[in-house]
């Protein structure tokens, strides 16, 4: 195993959610077919894309992206397409058969990025949740939630401010690496009861895997003002808006680097992320970002699209910060 070179780290979400909207479409297509002579030819298929909503918990909704083409590259039929059609006829709480349940599901899939140009013209990331598999034989007794292992780099801990004051939680910026050997970022949270556990293991440059809870919080309601005569609106008009947490519940220790070889002689990849190869992924990264902002796309949208046991246990949506590296980066 040659250590300068980033394999992809491993991650997984898991959740059980009710159906609160859907939002799918099934559409025409043309798919890039390559033979195994090389030949690149189009074959006309159909896919599936939107977003589903769902609730994860009281008063929380988080929505998903789906997109799913019936043919793969391969010319051959998705293994899950007949899943994708399935989830066409799930019932939503909103806009759907008020006289039936909302369909009750069980996600799971993994974590990307998506890199986009905002109005600001400024470069803008926000993760991807990439459904794997979804499944509708839940337990009624399912809990609700979201929660997502991540295997990842810590490159900066730094204490969460608000209102002027520390909360006494951790902002954690996490970098994970896709199949291209390219880092991106995922912003966590440590509570304030596991904060001395997680400094006593982790600084900036190490690596590590976590487990993770997604929760969406609402902020920004206002209080209507007391009215000279009568009485506020019957609808709150100053709703806020919901962001979304990822507040970390347990990690086991660092992942040092590896030391056991395999019958050949090669070192066996046990996670490790050399800091030597992060920083020169960390300065790609920063120029595809720049190239986006210099050289926009001709069409932009405004919005985003079996481990050891743990030595210590159970924000807004924070991809990134400005600080400087911990680790001299």
């Amino acid at each position: 195993m040659d250590n300068s070179v980033l394999n992809a780290t491993k991650n997984k979400f898991g959740v059980v959610g009710l159906v609160s909207e859907l939002d799918l479409k099934r559409e025409d297509c043309v798919v890039k077919v390559k033979s195994d002579d090389g030949s690149v030819s189009e074959v006309p298929s159909e896919r599936i894309r939107g977003k589903i909503s769902l609730e994860i918990g009281a008063n929380q909704v988080k929505t998903f992206d789906v997109y799913a083409s019936k043919t793969t590259s391969k010319g051959k039929e998705h293994q899950q397409w007949a899943m994708y059609e399935a989830m066409m006829n799930w019932n939503p709480r909103i806009h759907g058969n008020p006289n039936e349940e909302p369909t009750k599901v069980i996600l799971n899939g993994s974590v990307g990025i998506n890199d986009y140009l905002g109005q600001d013209g400024k470069a803008h990331s926000i993760l991807k949740w990439n459904i794997n598999s979804a499944n509708t034989k839940v337990s009624p007794d399912e809990p609700l939630g979201c929660s997502l292992n991540f295997t990842g780099f810590v490159r900066k801990i730094v204490p969460e401010i608000r209102n002027d004051e520390e909360t006494g939680r951790l902002n954690v910026e996490l970098l994970g690496v896709d199949t291209k050997g390219a880092v991106y970022p995922v912003g966590i949270i440590v509570p304030e009861e596991l904060v001395e556990g997680f400094t006593g293991f982790y600084e900036a440059g190490k690596t590590g895997n976590f487990d993770i809870d997604v929760v969406m919080v609402h902020v920004g309601d206002k209080k209507a003002k007391k009215k000279a005569f009568g009485k506020a609106a019957s609808t709150n008009i100053n709703t806020g808006f919901d962001i979304e947490e990822r507040v970390m519940r347990g990690g086991n220790e660092p992942i040092e680097e590896p030391e056991d070889e395999d019958e050949n002689g090669n070192l066996i990849d046990n996670g490790w992320l050399n800091p030597e190869a992060i920083k020169i992924a960390i300065k790609e990264r920063e120029k595809i970002l720049t190239e986006l902002e210099k050289n926009p796309p001709k069409k932009t949208t405004a919005s985003a699209p079996a481990q050891k046991t743990s030595k210590f246990s159970k924000k807004p949506d924070m991809n990134s910060t400005d600080d400087d590296d911990d680790f001299g980066f």
